[in-house]
């Protein structure tokens, strides 16, 4: 059996980004960020933490305009493999188009550490370490860099 134990490794990832608008936080944004955060408090939807809030776009921002909208209508509406629908407002608003990234099925809320920190947070990580690391038994504990066992 191999003893746990720490990994490094660097990763190079090449991306493309079409083009798209300079970023803005749109109305509908802000408007859907105040109630997910504000209006209804939601907490991290990974370690639960209430402090420094923030909202991740599910599919980027960035990467919007090269996003084939058939498939995000079927993950907010529970038909495809990626699903996700943590506050149910795929299913209240079953049917209604998704017109852009700032719609609330399109957004989550993350803590700034779960969401942008340097080795820990979901633009600073792998997606496989991410999501086994929020189903770890203790949070944050295969992205912590002080981990000990």
């Amino acid at each position: 059996m191999t003893k746990s134990h720490k990994q490094e490794k660097t990763i190079t990832e090449l991306a493309y980004y079409p083009k798209h608008t300079d970023r803005e936080a749109s109305e509908e944004y802000r408007k859907n960020h105040n109630y997910l955060v504000h209006a209804r408090d939601e907490p991290c939807i990974v370690c639960g933490s209430r402090e420094n809030r923030e909202t991740h776009h599910y599919f980027e921002w960035s990467e919007w305009n090269a996003i084939d909208e058939s498939i995000t209508q079927d993950v907010y509406e529970g038909n495809h493999w990626l699903s996700f629908d943590p506050y149910g407002f795929g299913e209240l608003l079953e049917g209604n188009k998704v017109k852009n990234p700032d719609d609330i099925r399109n957004l989550v809320v993350l803590c700034r550490k779960c969401h942008r920190e340097t080795e820990t947070g979901f633009h600073e990580t792998t997606g496989p370490l991410w999501i086994a690391n929020d189903a770890s038994e203790k949070k944050m504990e295969i992205l912590n860099k002080d981990y000990e066992k």
